[in-house]
């Protein structure tokens, strides 16, 4: 984990995390001091990306992160869960608070 902070602009944690496919876990806790979080997929396989009940199919299907890709969430301060389509991946965390 690395934590940077900035007196004007806020703190932020960068962590890694492991996503395997046997069933989806908890990327990150909600946090209601979050200003932004962005998160990279660092592995060669998709992660979704959702609620508690995130799935890789199904009404519960979350949001693709593709190999390699990377999204940012500005408008929410809940939990991220996560699940990857086959095998693991690395999941980088950068979330400003």
């Amino acid at each position: 984990m690395f934590v940077f902070t900035t007196p004007r602009k806020g703190t932020a944690v960068r962590t890694n995390v492991t996503v395997e496919s046997s069933g989806s876990g908890v990327l990150v806790s909600g946090n209601p001091n979050r200003k932004s979080i962005i998160f990279q997929n660092q592995g060669s396989v998709t992660v979704f990306l959702g609620g508690l009940d995130v799935a890789v199919s199904g009404a519960s299907r979350g949001y693709a992160l593709f190999a390699g890709a990377s999204f940012t969430d500005d408008a929410t301060d809940k939990e991220w869960w996560g699940i990857a389509a086959s095998s693991t991946a690395i999941v980088h965390i950068l979330e400003v608070s």
